[in-house]
C-alpha cells in the first residue's frame, strides 16, 4: 500500500459532518439569557430609559430565538446525519428555551388584557365620566369598566379606615388623604394631584419618601365625612414602574362605595398590571373588612 493511501480523506460511514453554528448558538443563548436581568437591573437603577429598556429586552428576545432556531436545525441534523456538535446544539435550545419562558408570559398577558395603560371601576355614574375621560384613546371602555366597585353595609369613616389598612396591604404607598370633596367635582386644571381641594377638603399630605410604617395623619386623625379620596402610587415587582392609584369612599344610599382608578402614566400598555393592582386593593379591603362590615348586594 503506497504512502498517498493513507492521505485519502475517509469516505463512507466514517464521515460525520461537524455543526458549525452548535457553538455560536450557544454563546448567543447565553448572551441573550444574560441580557434580560442586566437590563431590568440597569433600569431599576436608573441606568437606562424606558424606550432602551424596550431596545434591550427586544435584542434579548431576537437573539434566543435566533439561537433556538438554529439549535434546532442543528439537532435534527444530528439525528439524521449523525452530526458532531449535537450536545453544543441541546445545550443552545434548552437554553433559549428558558430564556423564551418570560417573553412567553407576557405575550400572553397581552393577549388577555386589553391594549391600555389604565383600569377603574364604575360604581358611581360621576366617577364613570370623569374616567372615561381621563382613559385616554388607549382605553377599551367596555373592557375596563367590567371591575365593579364595592358596596359595604357600614358608615364611610368605617370603610375609609379599611381602605387605608387594604392599601398599605396591597403594597400602595399612600401620597395624600382628603375627607369631603367637591360637590362639582376636582378641578384638574388647579390641582394636578388630583386632590379635592374645596371649602370642605381637608386634606394630609404624606412624604413620598417616608416610610408607611412612620407616623403622620391617618383616617383617624379626620373628622367623620361622607366622602373620602386617596391619593397612592403603586408599582410592579419586576420593572418598578409607578401607578397613580385613586381610591373614592362615597356614602350611597344605605351603603358605602369604594371606587378605585389605577394608571400606568409613563407606560404605553401595562400587560393587566393596573387591573391586578385593583384587584389585590379588594382582596385585602374584603378582609379588612370582613370583621366588622358585609358586603352590600
Amino acid at each position: 500500500m503506497s504512502r498517498a493511501a493513507f492521505s485519502l480523506p475517509p469516505q463512507g460511514h466514517f464521515v460525520r459532518p461537524r455543526l458549525g453554528l452548535a457553538r455560536p448558538a450557544l454563546r448567543m443563548a447565553w448572551f441573550g439569557i444574560l441580557l434580560f436581568p442586566v437590563s431590568v437591573l440597569a433600569f431599576r437603577l436608573g441606568g437606562v430609559t424606558l424606550p432602551a429598556l424596550f431596545a434591550s429586552l427586544s435584542l434579548s428576545f431576537l437573539l434566543l430565538f435566533t439561537a433556538l432556531v438554529i439549535a434546532s436545525a442543528g439537532l435534527v441534523r444530528a439525528w439524521v446525519q449523525a452530526a458532531r456538535g449535537g450536545s453544543k446544539a441541546f445545550g443552545a435550545a434548552a437554553l433559549a428555551s428558558i430564556g423564551l419562558i418570560p417573553f412567553a408570559i407576557g405575550g400572553i398577558l397581552a393577549a388577555e388584557n386589553p391594549p391600555t395603560n389604565v383600569a377603574y371601576t364604575i360604581g358611581l355614574p360621576a366617577r364613570a365620566e370623569t374616567a372615561n375621560a381621563n382613559a385616554g384613546s388607549l382605553a377599551v371602555d367596555d373592557v375596563i369598566a367590567a371591575l365593579p366597585a364595592r358596596r359595604y353595609a357600614a358608615q364611610p369613616v368605617v370603610v375609609a379606615e379599611a381602605v387605608e389598612t387594604a392599601a398599605r396591604e396591597a403594597g400602595f404607598t399612600i401620597e395624600e388623604i382628603a375627607a369631603g370633596g367637591s360637590q362639582d367635582g376636582p378641578d384638574e386644571a388647579d390641582n394636578p394631584l388630583g386632590v379635592f381641594r374645596d371649602s370642605g377638603a381637608i386634606p394630609l399630605p404624606f412624604s413620598r419618601s417616608a416610610p408607611q410604617s412612620a407616623g403622620g395623619a391617618t383616617i383617624g386623625d379626620l373628622p367623620a365625612r361622607d366622602d373620602y379620596r386617596i391619593q397612592a402610587v403603586a408599582a410592579d415587582w419586576l420593572l418598578g414602574l409607578p401607578s397613580t392609584v385613586t381610591i373614592a369612599i362615597e356614602l350611597e344610599g344605605s351603603a358605602t362605595v369604594v371606587d378605585i382608578r389605577s394608571a400606568s402614566p409613563g407606560a404605553p400598555i401595562d400587560f393587566g398590571q393596573n387591573r391586578r393592582f385593583i384587584e389585590d386593593f379588594y382582596a385585602a379591603l374584603d378582609l379588612a373588612m370582613a370583621s366588622g362590615a358585609s358586603v352590600a348586594d
